[in-house]
C-alpha cells in the first residue's frame, strides 16, 4: 500500500535548538541564513536531480532546508525550517533548478505539528501548501509508507540535500550519500551526553530522546552523513520518504565553526508515525484509525531553560 495524498492549514512557527555538550552539541539546524550551523551531506556525491523529482529546496533569504513533494499542492518538511511570520516569504525551488533562477513554486501556507515543542526534537514535521500545481507542472510525489512499516537497523537509506560546506558556502550541485539505520538506544546513548551540561539550571531536564525517531549512521571509511543545511529533506527507503532530516552531533559549542562529526548518529523523523495526523487534516476521508504508531515520549530534552 503505497500513500501519496496529503493537505492541511495553520501558521508558521520558529526555531534554532542547542544542546551544548562538553566536548561535542548536538544542534538542529537553524532555518536562519546569517550563521555557518551546518556543512554538506557529510561526503556525499553529486547527485543527479532527475532522480529526485519530488525534492524541493526551500530559501528564505539564503538556504533554509530541504523538503519533499507530497501530492499535487504539499511538501512536508521539519517543523523547524518554518520560521514565524515568514511562511509565505519562502521560495521554493525544484531539484532541478539553477541558482539566479526565479522560483517557479510559492508558498501558500505552512503547518506545524501541534505539538511541536521548539525545546525538543519530537513533533518535528510540518507541511507547505503551495500556491501551483507541482505535480501539473512536471514534478513528482514521493511516496508515503505503508502503516505499520518498521524498518531494521542495518537498513540502508539515501540521504540527499544543499547542506552548507563552510560560512555562507553551498554546494554547486545537489549531494547524496548512504546511511544505515541504527538503533535508537545507540542514537539515545550518544545524543544524550551531548546535552549533560544544565549548569544548574533548575529548568534544564535532559530525558531520552523522542521515540518517533529514525536514527542513521554513515558506514566505510568515509562515511556519508547529514548535517546542518540539510534540515527537512528526505531520508529516502525503498522508494518511500522514511522519514525527514531533523539533527546531527557537532564537534564544537561554537556552532559559527562548527562541523559534523562524521561517523555519529543523526536523527531523524519517522514519517509512518505522523500518517494519522497527516491525513486528519488533508484528507479525512481516508481512515487512519488502524494506523499502527509509536506512542511519543512525553519527557522533555530541554537545554538552556
Amino acid at each position: 500500500m503505497k500513500l501519496n495524498t496529503l493537505s492541511t492549514i495553520l501558521t508558521c512557527a520558529p526555531l534554532l535548538l542547542l544542546l551544548h555538550g562538553s566536548s561535542r552539541s548536538t544542534v538542529l539546524a537553524s532555518p536562519y541564513s546569517d550563521n555557518d550551523s551546518g556543512r554538506r551531506i557529510i561526503n556525499g556525491q553529486q547527485a543527479d536531480p532527475a532522480d529526485f523529482p519530488f525534492l524541493v529546496r526551500l530559501v528564505a533569504d539564503g538556504n533554509l532546508c530541504g523538503g519533499s513533494i507530497i501530492n499535487n499542492y504539499w511538501i512536508v518538511t521539519a517543523a523547524h525550517c518554518i520560521v514565524r511570520d515568514r511562511c509565505q516569504a519562502i521560495k521554493i525551488y525544484p531539484s532541478n533548478s539553477q541558482r539566479g533562477q526565479p522560483p517557479p513554486i510559492h508558498t501558500a501556507e505552512c503547518v506545524i505539528h501541534p505539538q511541536n515543542d521548539p525545546r525538543r526534537y519530537a513533533f518535528d514535521v510540518a507541511l507547505i501548501r503551495t500556491v501551483e500545481n507541482m505535480v501539473s507542472g512536471g514534478l513528482k510525489a514521493i511516496s508515503l509508507p505503508p502503516p505499520g512499516t518498521r524498518y531494521p537497523p542495518g537498513t540502508p537509506a539515501t540521504i540527499v540535500g544543499w547542506g552548507k560546506m563552510g560560512y555562507d558556502e553551498y554546494p554547486q550541485t545537489l549531494l547524496r550519500g548512504q546511511s544505515v539505520l541504527v538503533t535508537w538506544d545507540v542514537c539515545n546513548s550518544e545524543f544524550k551526553p551531548g546535552a549533560n551540561r544544565c549548569s544548574g539550571n533548575p529548568d534544564c531536564n535532559v530525558e531520552d530522546i523522542p521515540n518517533r525517531i529514525l536514527c542513521a549512521r554513515g558506514q566505510g571509511p568515509d562515511p556519508q552523513s547529514t548535517c546542518g543545511g540539510d534540515s527537512g529533506g528526505p531520508v529516502i527507503i525503498n522508494g518511500d520518504l522514511a522519514a525527514i532530516n531533523t539533527a546531527a552531533i557537532y564537534d564544537s559549542n561554537d556552532t559559527l565553526k562548527a562541523g559534523c562529526v562524521p561517523a555519529s548518529p543523526t536523527m531523524h523523523t519517522s514519517i509512518v508515525d505522523y500518517l494519522p495526523w497527516l491525513f486528519s487534516l488533508v484528507d479525512p476521508s481516508v481512515n487512519t484509525a488502524g494506523f499502527p504508531v509509536a506512542p511519543e515520549s512525553s519527557t522533555t530534552l530541554l537545554v538552556d531553560g
